[in-house]
C-alpha cells in the first residue's frame, strides 16, 4: 500500500495518511497515535479520501465528522467478536498467526495491531474487512432496504457497534404485515406482507438478544416541513440520523434503497444504497454495478464474456441472492410483475445458468436470504415445474447432499443467527414440498444421504411425515407426502428410528394424532 496524502500535527502526536487498501483498492484511513511514548497504528476504510487534521489530540474532523480516536477501540471489538465466536486467546492467536499475549495486548487496549495484523484477524474471525474499525459506526436501515433483503438486520449487526429502527419504520411494516390476504393480491404486496411477519419477528426477537446493540428510537416528536414527492417518514428518519450523530460523535449510515435520502442528508451523516453496503460486504468495488446489470441480462450474453472473468459472480445481490440462483428464480411472480410482466423464456435461463457456471459461479454457493438455501434448493422450491435446471447443476457438480447454511459465519460458530433453520438438504426439502420427481432423481444419485438430520432432527422421512400431519391439520392433500413417505421407508430403506430433538421418531409423526377433530369446525 503507498500513502497517497497526509499530516501530521505535531503538538497532537498523531499522524492521519490515506491509502489504499491491497484487498478491496478503496481509501483506508491510516492513524498513527503516540501514547506513552509507544506508536499506535490504527486502520478503517472510508468511502473518501478527504480529511482535515483537528486542534485536539484524540479527534480526527474525517469528511466533515468528528471520529473519536481510542486506542482500546480495536481491542474491544476483537474481544466481542471471539467471544461471539466462542474462541480462545490461543485459537484465535494460531489463526491470525501472532501470539496470545498479542491478542491479550490487543484486547486490553495496550497495544493496537498493525493493518496486516488486523486484516489477518479480521480473516481469522470470519469477518469482513474493515470490521474491527467499525465502533464507531451506527447503521438506520429505511423499510425498503429492510424489505428488500430481510436478513439485512443480521448483516448489519456484523459490521456496525449499533443498529437503530425508527419507530415509523415499525409501523410501515406492521401495515405491510397487517395486509389483507385475499386471492387478487399482487406478487409483491404478498412478498412485503410476508417479509414484513418476518422482519417485525426478528426485531422482537433481537431486541432481547442483542439488548443495546438493536434498539428502536421514537420519531414522533419531530416536525417536518412537507417536501413534494418525499415521505415525511424518510424526513423523520433523517432527523434522528442527525440526532443520533450529535449526541453519540459516532458516524451514522442510513441504508436504504430511496433516491431521497441523498437529498435529504448534510455531511454529518451518511445516506448508503443497499447495493453500495452489498457492494462493500462482497469486496466488490466498481464491479458491482456490472454485476447488478449482469443480472438484469438474458439476451446477449456475449457482452458479458470478458468482463465476467474480473466480476466476482458469486458476490450478493441487493436481496440477498446470487447471480446464479437470482437467474434460477427469474420467473417468480414478483419478478415477473418487476419486469413488466416479461416471462423469460426457459431456453434464455438455460443458456445463462450454463454461462455463469462456465466463468466460476459456485453451483453450492447458498443465498444470504432467510433460509441460506443452496441453487438446487432453489429450483425445487420454485414455482416453475421444469426441472431441466436442476439436471444443469448436476451437471457441474452441485453438491445434492449439502444442507443449507448461513456462509456468512464462520465455519465454527457454534450458536449461529440462524440456527433453527441450518441442515436442510434439497432431499429434505422435495419431500417437505411433495415434488415427487425431485425426489426420486436425488434418490437415484449415488451416495445420497437418506437418514442425514437438520438442525432439529429431521430426517427426509420425517420430513414427508411432519408435512403430512401439518397438511392434514390444514384439511389439505396430502397423498403425494404419503406416498413419498412409502417409497423412502420401503424402497430406500430409511431409517424409521431416528429420532429428532423433540425425541420423536417418523413413525411417532406419522401415528400423531391431529390438533382438532376432522368434525370440529362443522
Amino acid at each position: 500500500m503507498d500513502v497517497v496524502c497526509g499530516a501530521y500535527d505535531g503538538d497532537a502526536d498523531f499522524f492521519v495518511g490515506v491509502q489504499t487498501c491491497n484487498k478491496c483498492a478503496k481509501w483506508k484511513c491510516v492513524i498513527i497515535l503516540k501514547c506513552a511514548n509507544k506508536i499506535y497504528l490504527l486502520t478503517a476504510h472510508f468511502y473518501s479520501a478527504i480529511f482535515e487534521i483537528s486542534k485536539t489530540k484524540e479527534r480526527i474532523l474525517f469528511m466533515g465528522n468528528d471520529i473519536e480516536i481510542k486506542t482500546e477501540s480495536i481491542g474491544a471489538n476483537i474481544r466481542r467478536l471471539r467471544k461471539e465466536r466462542n474462541m480462545s486467546q490461543d485459537e484465535l492467536a494460531r489463526k491470525a498467526f501472532t501470539n496470545r499475549s498479542n491478542i491479550n495486548r490487543y484486547e486490553s487496549g495496550k497495544m493496537v495491531p498493525s493493518a496486516d495484523t488486523t486484516e489477518k484477524i479480521e480473516e481469522a474471525l470470519g469477518v469482513p474487512a474493515g470490521t474491527l474499525a467499525q465502533k464507531v459506526a451506527i447503521a438506520i436501515p429505511d423499510t425498503s432496504a429492510l424489505l428488500r433483503n430481510i436478513r439485512l438486520i443480521n448483516l448489519l449487526l456484523e459490521n456496525y457497534s449499533q443498529v437503530i429502527i425508527p419507530d415509523v419504520v415499525c409501523h410501515e411494516l406492521s401495515s405491510y404485515k397487517n395486509i389483507k390476504k385475499s386471492y387478487n393480491m399482487s406478487p409483491q404486496d404478498r412478498r412485503n406482507r410476508k417479509n414484513a411477519s418476518q422482519i417485525m419477528s426478528v426485531i422482537e426477537e433481537y431486541e432481547a438478544q442483542h439488548k443495546g446493540r438493536l434498539v428502536r428510537k421514537d420519531t414522533r416528536h419531530y416536525d417536518v416541513m412537507p417536501i413534494p414527492n418525499v415521505s415525511d417518514s424518510d424526513q423523520k428518519i433523517v432527523e434522528l440520523a442527525k440526532d443520533v450523530r450529535k449526541q453519540t460523535s459516532r458516524l451514522v449510515d442510513i441504508i436504504h434503497v430511496d433516491k431521497d435520502f441523498s437529498l435529504l442528508v448534510d455531511d454529518t451523516v451518511n445516506a448508503l444504497y443497499l447495493e453500495q453496503y452489498m457492494a462493500n460486504r462482497s469486496k466488490t468495488g466498481n464491479n458491482y454495478q456490472s454485476i447488478l446489470d449482469f443480472d438484469l441480462e438474458y439476451d446477449y450474453l456475449e457482452r458479458y464474456d470478458i468482463a465476467a472473468k474480473s466480476m466476482d459472480l458469486n458476490a450478493y445481490l441487493p436481496d440477498g441472492m446470487t447471480l446464479l440462483i437470482s437467474c434460477i428464480r427469474c420467473n417468480e411472480p414478483e419478478k415477473v410483475e418487476e419486469r413488466g410482466g416479461r416471462v423469460i423464456p426457459e431456453a434464455k435461463i438455460q443458456k445463462k445458468m450454463k454461462f455463469l457456471l462456465e466463468h466460476g459461479a459456485d453451483p453450492d454457493k447458498t443465498d444470504c436470504h432467510q433460509y441460506h438455501h443452496t441453487p438446487l434448493e432453489h429450483c425445487i422450491e420454485r414455482h416453475n415445474p421444469d426441472i431441466h435446471e436442476f439436471y444443469i447443476l448436476l451437471d457441474y457438480g452441485a453438491d445434492y447432499n449439502k444442507g443449507s447454511v448461513d456462509e456468512t459465519q464462520p465455519a465454527d460458530t457454534q450458536k449461529r443467527l440462524s440456527e433453527i433453520n441450518e441442515g436442510n438438504t434439497p432431499l429434505m426439502i422435495a419431500c417437505w414440498l411433495g415434488k415427487k420427481q425431485y425426489v426420486k432423481k436425488l434418490c437415484s444419485m449415488p451416495d445420497i444421504c437418506i437418514n442425514s438430520q437438520d438442525c432439529n432432527g429431521f430426517t427426509p422421512l420425517m420430513k414427508c411425515a411432519v408435512s403430512r400431519w401439518n397438511r392434514k391439520n390444514k384439511d389439505q392433500q396430502c397423498g403425494v407426502q404419503e406416498e413419498l413417505y412409502k417409497f423412502l421407508r420401503d424402497e430406500m430403506h430409511a431409517d424409521t428410528l431416528i429420532r429428532d430433538r423433540n425425541n420423536m421418531t417418523a413413525e411417532d409423526w406419522w401415528n400423531k394424532p391431529l390438533e382438532y377433530s376432522e368434525g370440529e369446525n362443522d
